[in-house]
């Protein structure tokens, strides 16, 4: 084996052994680790943003439960205690639904854990997560998906992808504009872009956007963490990710991901 490294090892590589190449790759570990433990955190952090938006969600229905409970107490007539118990039912529903979605988002999975994936289905979910953590009601969402073939990936971190992307773009238009994410295929790649009509990102700062830390949010409302991990992850995935932008005319960010072969 030591023959054939030496062999085949480009010019000015070294060979490294004992004490040196294990710390080299306690060092390799370590990093993946780091990696693993920012991406948790981050995606920690945006459930906390979604915290006013999800107990806004779950508040409604249990009121509603509530006031339907009550008036079961004093109902005697069976077709309008079946009608309660119904509505009651389908409240419940949707608050287990809500906590089954933060669940899924806030699950900590292998970065080693990948499977084919719908990257439509994907952007859909990471739109679920959204409307928890913003304020839609006056922003259009206009979907424009093409039929992809399968991505391989992990499919946590891909949705933590596209919670970034769309979580940024809703809360630069801060509850009104119009969200275009789109869907296409070509050349071995899926392309998805996510285009909104916000201020805009100032050219001096589209260059450092993807920068660790960096932020233009307030304090307290934003790690500096969010695109940087994206573009990791979208790098470790064979892809690339891209922000355009011009003052006043919104911000449209891309993600190119390689296809399943095979």
């Amino acid at each position: 084996m030591a023959s054939l490294i030496a062999k085949h090892k480009p010019p000015r590589a070294e060979i490294l052994g004992g004490i040196s190449a294990l710390l080299v790759w306690k060092l390799a570990q370590y990093e993946r680790d780091l990696r693993d433990q920012l991406i948790q955190a981050e995606k920690l952090a945006s459930i906390g943003t979604m915290a006013s938006g999800i107990a806004h969600e779950i508040n409604n229905p249990l009121f509603g439960i509530t006031g339907l409970s009550e008036r079961l107490e004093h109902e005697t007539r069976p077709e309008i205690v079946k009608e309660y118990v119904q509505d009651i039912m389908e409240m419940s529903r949707r608050i287990a639904a809500i906590v089954k979605d933060l669940n899924v988002y806030a699950h900590k999975s292998s970065a080693e854990t990948r499977c084919d994936i719908d990257v439509n289905h994907t952007i859909e979910e990471a739109m679920k997560m959204a409307r928890r953590a913003c304020v839609l009601d006056e922003v259009k969402v206009q979907t424009e998906f093409s039929a992809l073939p399968p991505i391989r990936a992990n499919p946590d971190e891909l949705l933590q992808v596209f919670v970034n992307i769309v979580t940024n773009a809703v809360q630069a238009m801060e509850g009104q504009g119009t969200l275009v994410l789109t869907t296409s295929s070509a050349n071995g790649s899926i392309r998805a872009t996510v285009r909104d009509t916000g201020p805009g990102i100032p050219q001096h700062l589209l260059g450092k956007i993807f920068d660790p830390f960096f932020t233009t949010k307030e304090q307290g409302k934003g790690t500096g963490l969010g695109l940087h991990i994206v573009r990791d992850i979208v790098i470790r995935l064979g892809g690339r990710v891209k922000a355009e932008s011009a003052p006043g005319m919104g911000a449209c960010f891309t993600v190119e991901l390689p296809v399943t072969s095979g």
